[in-house]
Order: C-alpha cells, then sequence, then structure tokens
C-alpha cells in the first residue's frame, strides 16, 4: 500500500520535474539566443557595419520582444547610425519592459533636446530624476533646459538641488547670474560669492570675474577693486578674459578720478588752511595796529593833561 503511494507521488512530480527543467533549459536557450546575438551585433559594429547590427538585432528583437537587452542594444546602435528618433523609440521601449534601465532616460533626454524637443526632454528627465533624484548631472541638465526656456524661477530651484547633492562654484555660479538676471542683487552678490570662494575649483575664476562686474555695474568700485586685487593674487594680473579686461580698465579709470579728487581735496584743504593762516596773520596785525594806536593815543592823552595849566 505504502509503496503504491509512493509509485503514484513519483508519477506526478517526475513530469513536474521535466517539465521544469525543460523551461530552465528553453529560457537558458533564450538567454543565450539573445547574448549571441548582441555579441554579433556588437562584432558588427566594431567591423562599422552598422546596417548589419540593426539586422541582426531587429531579427532578435522580433523573436524576443519581451528583450529590454536587445531594445537597448538597439538603441545604441540606431544612435551609431544617427537615426535618433530609432533610438528613443528603443531606449523606451527598454524602460518599459525593464524597470530598473531608468537610467536610460537620460540618454533619452539628451536624443530630444538634439531634436530640439525641450519639453519632450524635460520629462524624460522628469522620470528619471523620480528614481534617482541624487543624480546632480540630471539636475544640472533640467536647469539648463529650464533657464533656456525661460523658466527662472524653476531653474534656480533645480540648481539648488544640484548644490545641495555637489556643492562647488557651478551650482552655485549659475544661481548667482539668474538671480542676477531677475535683478535680485543681494541674492546674487551672496552666491556668486559664495562660488568664489570655492578657490580650487576651476569655475571659482570665472565666479570671481562675474563678482567683479557686478560690483561694477552695481557702481560699487571699492569693493570690485578689492576683489579684482584678489583675482590678480590668485590668477596674475596679466590675463586674457575679456570680462577682467575691461573691468580692470573701469577700475583703473576709478582710481584714477579717485587719486585726483584726492589730489584736488588735498589741494583745496592746503588752500583753506594758507588762507587760514593768512586771515589769522592779518587779524594778528590788526590788533597790534589797534594796540598801537590806543598806546598812542593814550600817550596823547597823558601829554595833553601834563600841558594844562594848574589853577593857583
Amino acid at each position: 500500500m505504502h509503496r503504491n503511494k509512493l509509485i503514484d507521488l513519483s508519477k506526478r512530480i517526475v513530469p513536474l520535474l521535466l517539465a521544469a527543467l525543460a523551461l530552465f533549459a528553453a529560457c537558458s536557450s533564450r538567454e543565450e539566443r539573445i547574448s549571441r546575438a548582441i555579441s554579433k551585433a556588437d562584432e558588427a559594429r566594431q567591423r562599422d557595419e552598422t546596417s548589419n547590427a540593426l539586422s541582426i538585432l531587429g531579427k532578435a528583437a522580433l523573436k524576443n520582444p519581451d528583450s529590454a537587452g536587445l531594445q537597448e542594444a538597439l538603441g545604441d546602435t540606431y544612435l551609431e547610425a544617427n537615426d535618433p528618433l530609432s533610438a528613443i523609440d528603443s531606449f523606451e521601449n527598454a524602460i518599459e519592459l525593464d524597470e530598473t534601465r531608468q537610467r536610460l532616460w537620460v540618454k533619452v533626454a539628451e536624443l530630444y533636446e538634439r531634436l530640439g524637443e525641450s519639453n519632450q526632454s524635460m520629462e524624460s528627465l522628469r522620470a528619471y530624476l523620480h528614481s534617482f533624484p541624487d543624480d546632480f548631472l540630471a539636475w544640472k541638465n533640467y536647469g539648463s533646459i529650464q533657464e533656456t526656456q525661460g523658466e527662472l524661477n524653476e531653474a534656480i530651484q533645480s540648481y539648488l538641488e544640484w548644490n545641495r547633492i555637489r556643492p562647488s562654484a557651478g551650482p552655485a555660479l549659475k544661481i548667482g547670474q539668474l538671480f542676477q538676471r531677475m535683478g535680485n542683487d543681494p541674492q546674487a552678490r551672496s552666491w556668486i560669492s559664495q562660488a568664489s570662494a570655492y578657490t580650487n575649483d576651476p569655475q571659482a575664476r570665472d565666479a570671481l570675474a562675474s563678482l567683479i562686474n557686478l560690483e561694477i555695474q552695481l557702481q560699487q568700485y571699492l569693493p570690485a577693486s578689492t576683489w579684482l586685487e584678489q583675482y590678480d593674487q590668485r590668477y596674475g594680473a596679466y590675463n586674457s578674459d575679456p570680462l577682467i579686461r575691461e573691468a580692470r580698465s573701469t577700475i583703473e579709470r576709478w582710481r584714477r578720478a579717485q587719486q585726483e579728487i584726492a589730489e584736488a581735496a588735498a589741494e583745496l584743504e592746503r588752500k583753506r588752511k594758507e588762507l587760514e593762516q593768512q586771515a589769522i596773520e592779518a587779524r594778528l596785525q590788526q590788533e597790534a595796529a589797534q594796540r598801537e594806536r590806543d598806546a598812542l593815543l593814550a600817550d596823547q592823552g597823558t601829554t595833553e593833561l601834563a600841558t594844562i595849566p594848574t589853577p593857583d
């Protein structure tokens, strides 16, 4: 009895095991076929046979329409064939088939931007950032598109995210420049100054040049002069930056004007003191002359009194 039960159980299990093995073998065989197709296409691409590579991948994709790997490979190959629209379709198919391939949205966004489809590019980046909110390059690109479209407040928010993830001169300078375009000079000065403080960052040089020119635009020549001295200490007084050349010329004119004003003020002060001294000397002379006159009058009075006859 017990033996019969084992036989019946084995009859039920064995077919299931065989089916599972067959399925595993089929899956393994399918993945191998996909892998071989991608490898053959790569070899064709290396031989600059892009059309052949597309043919290999296209046939494999028809047989395996649910393969995200084939769709991504097709997208890369369409890129090499300079067919951005087909590349976009393939990358979007790959994302739809495999949600772990969200990073492909970055490529899609770049392609849309290349085609001049800024709104589509922004939608692609928005989808990507939903899954990867800490990718500073994506925020940078997102902000750049917003800036191009004139969405300055939104661009500032994107650049703030960039700065949150990767604090550096780049995002700080961008934020400051946008505030300057919007007429918010205090915020512009604050952010551009912050950008210039990253002394080891290559973009700090541009930030310091921007800060100098901002102060000049605001007619704040003294701080502009101070920042220019700092610029020269960091990067040398002789450079080809046209912004700095123009700023240096403006500040030199201001310094000459300040020197002329100081010299004129000193000359006025010298003349004032000279006139004051002359007035003092004239007053002293008048006082001396008055004393002499008073003394003469006093002497004359005494003499006259002495000559008056005394009554007997």
